[in-house]
């Protein structure tokens, strides 16, 4: 929980729960240590050598449990709440979201140790202060046996429902209880709270205890795989928010919660805007305005803006977010965990409106709807008008003031959700403002882009419709067609899109008011269908149904959720061309790809900001897998003479990435990736695999050349991988792993393999991108001295053969990405390989654009483009290179043309014939070698 070890009382444990935690808690998973027991339970030190098993053993971030409860009662922290456990394999959860993990020190199998106070009793009230903390219902605690069958833990002598009972007796208690002391507030600032992960890579999601042998089942529920943002915002990135957020509360500034602003706050930020316009020497300076959804709370819409600012800064946009006050689907879920089961199975939707819209939904929206009003406002009740108007006033000023600079500027808005509603009242109030301040030119908003609204029509159309063509320029919504919305779901609460909710219970008249958003509302009100021009003539507006056909252009939309539109890469891209005025075919600047997204540890699953599920995104990103989706991820920094420093981190972000599409991920790091640890662990998965499985294959480390000891390299060298043992002459080298994927050829499965690593291309390679050298880096190739050299010699019988990797190999059946080209070295910057950056991206841009491997490939080579250092390279059949990214198997006949094939452009043909040009100067350089 604090990433060290140090004993705490409930008290403490209360007041460190409620520090404000990115990673929102979703369930509690109870555990027993098996191993230590009661009779050896040792207090700190106990606990200090299960951290140091989990760490220097396992390779893991941190000890596994977020707490850990002693025989005697003592609660000892661990693991950062803002990471998730090793709790249960596959349901860990994210950094985003997920459970709390509680050790029990002791063996409660059978006969063995008995669960009794003060242990029962200190368990019982911390899970009920955890329960507390985060609003759980009983139901959300769970057994570590729950979740395998091959697991007793945390013994068959507890019972869940006793257990579930006992805590809610505590939470009665709890909730009577005052906020911790001094004391406690005095004690836990002597702790120290470091970052999740504390400076060494997560272990893989799928990771669990060493005493759990078996992988439970993934969890049917999607993990995002999210980052989390710290409640605590570092000062980097306050600075962050000082140049482009305006955080509101109640429609005022912010004077609590996260971040705070002042009207100092707004002088800086206006003071950072006049030196960003003054440096766009002549050209035109674009403000971006933008409104996060109802039902985004403070700490999620923060991290909107640190997940998106530089992307907009990238296309030349400076952006402002304007984070204000929501909160219903707490309350709404929190109703909900309360029914029991049995309850919640007969609920339907309309009863949730007729239940839920009175009571909570209509009063919650009902202050939404004021928050949006008065933050643009001169009167607010409270003798201070709303932030968004101080601020205003302030731009306005600045706008009167600053020429030739302001002349420069053109402004533009986005909206998500109820973001329109803030905008109804922004905008008009925008032009207000500059027109009752003497000398500021009237303002010019360029574009509005809407995006799935959640504004009643009229007030639309009362409010910004008027003002389309003139004070407002090029106006677009993008929003699901009438039946993506009825199939849409709200956390599986409410069976259709949020703003059918709105309609049918949150406005009056119930069921009968026109939300903008809605299809249904748009094609009913013929002055929208005018505007919108769907009746056959040109309108002021254009509307784009989603998801669209295509991906690209100025009207392109995947969002299948309300909540996914501005986190839906191709809407957003959509969004900036339109800003950008760019023609359809003109490429961005800067294009949005899919990211972790932020969460509140205290919020349940928004729809304003939920991922699509697992299935879907799989099925957009290319086709479905018809088997078993699995991958080994390989990273090693630690060499004994050369080490480097991103390799462990690349597959942690392999992993990651891969887990996203579905894939059970096993990881080989550092000492666990010796050869016959790499070579053990590709057989085994290989081995295991059936016809119609897919199978990912990564390896980050240092890559070289060794003497070719079987003939079959016309340049007299293998290529090798070089693991953690290379000292002793362990390599993993073509021939290796040439021999092992032939084993396994005609077994129907799809095996796709990455290397980010020296000489990891091949002489018949499809050339990809060219261009100027790179910046200086950190290199991944190792020269082998000439020791190892001759040890690997002795290890090795000559004759071997089954070269994959090598240029007198005809391709295999495998799909292989490279870093480089097998005279080439792959580079790292940051902590990360250039190309795992460019491969995972791609990955998660292909969640939402569908993919094929050679598109992927293309990816690859524009992160590339001008440097003629690295070149990656994509090495396929043609049928296996054109078909759908982690799809179904195809056929491959094992004479197939090779990869230059795959691409039936000009580039394409030029690479193949530059790959027999080389095929032939190797040979000749060969011959004069001999010569």
């Amino acid at each position: 929980m604090l990433g060290t070890i140090a004993q705490i009382d409930h008290e403490q444990l209360r007041l460190l729960l409620s520090r404000g935690w990115v990673r929102r808690i979703k369930s509690v998973h109870i555990h027993h240590t098996w191993r230590p027991n009661h009779a050896q339970w040792k207090g700190q030190s106990t606990v200090e050598a299960i951290r140091r098993y989990h760490v220097d053993d396992l390779n893991w971030s941190d000890i596994a449990q977020h707490l850990t409860i002693g025989p005697d009662g003592s609660l000892w922290t661990g693991r950062n709440l803002d990471s998730p456990p090793a709790s249960v394999a596959g349901h860990n959860g994210t950094a985003s979201e997920g459970p709390f993990m509680i050790e029990m020190a002791g063996d409660f199998d059978t006969g063995q140790d008995s669960f009794r106070d003060p242990q029962a009793a200190s368990v019982y009230l911390a899970v009920a202060e955890v329960c507390a903390a985060f609003a759980l219902a009983r139901s959300a605690i769970r057994f570590h046996n729950e979740f395998t069958s091959a697991k007793s833990c945390p013994g068959p002598s507890l019972k869940l429902g006793d257990f579930q009972r006992a805590v809610e007796q505590q939470l009665a208690i709890v909730a009577k209880r005052k906020k911790p002391g001094e004391g406690a507030r005095t004690y836990a600032a002597q702790i120290r709270i470091d970052p999740p992960s504390s400076g060494r890579a997560l272990e893989s999601a799928g990771a669990e205890l060493p005493y759990d042998i078996t992988q439970a089942t993934r969890a049917a529920e999607d993990s995002s795989g999210a980052r989390g943002l710290f409640t605590s915002f570092t000062p980097a990135e306050v600075e962050i928010f000082r140049s482009h957020v305006i955080d509101l509360a109640r429609g005022q500034l912010s004077s609590g919660g996260c971040y705070q602003n002042t009207e100092a706050d707004l002088d800086e930020l206006i003071a950072r805007l006049d030196r960003w316009v003054a440096q766009r020497s002549g050209k035109a300076a674009r403000v971006m305005f933008f409104g996060h959804g109802g039902l985004v709370d403070e700490q999620a819409g923060l991290g909107i803006a640190l997940r998106d600012y530089q992307w907009w800064l990238a296309n030349d946009v400076y952006p402002i977010f304007f984070v204000w006050e929501t909160g219903f689907l707490e309350v709404f879920q929190q109703e909900w965990q309360q029914r029991e089961a049995g309850e919640r199975a007969f609920i339907t939707d309309p009863l949730l409106e007729w239940t839920l819209g009175p009571t909570i939904g209509e009063p919650t929206w009902s202050r939404i709807k004021d928050s949006a009003l008065l933050a643009s406002s001169d009167f607010t009740g409270t003798g201070k008008p709303g932030g968004a108007m101080v601020f205003l006033r302030k731009l306005a000023k600045w706008f009167a003031t600053a020429s030739p600079q302001a002349a420069k500027v053109e402004f533009h808005a986005v909206g998500h959700s109820a973001g329109a509603i803030f905008h109804c009242h922004f905008l008009p109030a925008l032009e207000a403002t500059f027109k009752s301040v003497a000398k500021a030119p009237q303002p010019v908003v360029a574009s509005l882009a809407l995006l799935a609204p959640a504004v009643r029509a009229d007030l639309f159309q009362q409010m910004l419709a008027p003002r389309l063509g003139t004070s407002i320029g090029a106006t677009s919504m993008f929003t699901m067609e009438r039946r993506s919305e009825l199939v849409d779901d709200v956390i599986k609460l409410y069976r259709k899109s949020l703003l059918y909710f709105v309609r049918n219970a949150c406005e009056k008249p119930t069921h009968s008011t026109a939300i903008l958003g809605l299809e249904e509302s748009v094609r009913a009100d013929p002055a929208l269908v005018s505007l919108f021009g769907l009746g056959g003539s040109a309108g002021k507006a254009e509307v784009i149904w989603s998801p669209t056909p295509g991906t690209s252009g100025n009207a392109a939309a995947k969002a299948i959720h309300h909540g996914d539109f501005d986190n839906d890469s191709v809407t957003m891209n959509s969004v900036m061309r339109r800003i950008l005025a760019l023609a359809d075919a003109t490429p961005l600047p800067s294009t949005h790809l899919p990211q972790p997204e932020p969460h509140s540890p205290n919020a349940s699953t928004s729809p304003e900001r939920r991922f699509t599920p697992r299935s879907l995104r799989r099925e957009a990103g290319g086709g479905r897998s018809t088997g078993q989706l699995s991958a080994v991820c390989i990273g090693i920094n630690e060499y004994g003479t050369q080490s480097l420093n991103g390799c462990v981190a690349d597959s942690q972000s392999f992993a990651d990435a891969l887990q996203q599409w579905g894939f059970q991920v096993q990881r080989l790091t550092d000492q666990r990736a010796t050869r016959n640890g790499i070579m053990g662990a590709l057989e085994a998965l290989l081995a295991k695999s059936q016809a119609g499985d897919t199978v990912v294959i990564q390896y980050a480390g240092h890559g070289t050349q060794l003497p070719d000891l079987s003939g079959d390299e016309s340049d007299g060298f293998d290529e090798a991988w070089v693991p953690y043992d290379y000292d002793h002459g362990e390599f993993v080298i073509d021939d290796d792993l040439g021999a092992m994927f032939d084993r396994h050829r005609d077994r129907g499965i799809q095996l796709i393999v990455f290397t980010d690593c020296c000489h990891s291309g091949t002489s018949t390679r499809m050339l990809l991108r060219a261009g100027a050298p790179q910046l200086a880096s950190h290199s991944r190739f190792l020269q082998v001295p000439r020791e190892i050299v001759d040890r690997f010699r002795e290890k090795r019988a000559v004759g071997q053969s089954g070269a994959r990797f090598g240029d007198k190999d005809s391709l295999g059946w495998e799909i292989h990405f490279a870093a480089c080209q097998d005279k080439q070295s792959a580079y790292e910057h940051d902590g990360h390989g250039d190309f795992t950056q460019a491969v995972t991206r791609g990955l998660d841009n292909a969640l939402h654009s569908p993919l094929s491997y050679q598109g992927l490939g293309e990816l690859i080579a524009n992160a590339f483009a001008g440097n003629s250092l690295q070149m990656p390279q994509l090495r396929a059949l043609t049928q296996a290179g054109a078909g759908p990214l982690f799809g179904a198997p195809r056929a491959v006949a094992a004479g197939s043309a090779p990869a230059a094939s795959v691409a039936a452009s000009t580039q394409g043909d030029l690479a193949a014939r530059i790959d027999q040009l080389t095929l032939a100067i190797n040979a000749l350089s060969k011959k004069i070698e001999d010569l």
